[in-house]
């Protein structure tokens, strides 16, 4: 997957993660709002390299990408009024 342009979100999760699966429906709903930032679902049991090149360590992790760059991270269980910031602070 290219990532050098545009703007994606990481969401690093696993299938065990009850924390990731809240913060799964979160963010599908508010995907809908932001079309211009396209949402990338990795599980990290399946991708440990991908997971283990952006130092996941701990669920969810999502990770915002502008251009190729690493623009901002938040781990865990989160509100959507958390998850709404991050996604407009980074755009």
């Amino acid at each position: 997957m290219d990532l050098s342009r545009g703007k994606y979100i990481l969401d690093f999760y696993s299938e065990r993660c009850a924390t990731c699966k809240a913060v799964e429906s979160i963010m599908n709903k508010l995907m809908k709002e932001y079309g211009d930032v396209k949402l990338v679902k990795i599980d990290v049991q399946k991708n440990r390299d991908l997971a283990k090149k952006f130092g996941v360590i701990a669920l969810p992790v999502l990770v915002f990408i502008k251009n190729g760059v690493e623009i901002d991270r938040i781990k865990g269980a989160r509100t959507e009024e958390e998850l709404r910031e991050f996604i407009e602070r980074n755009r």
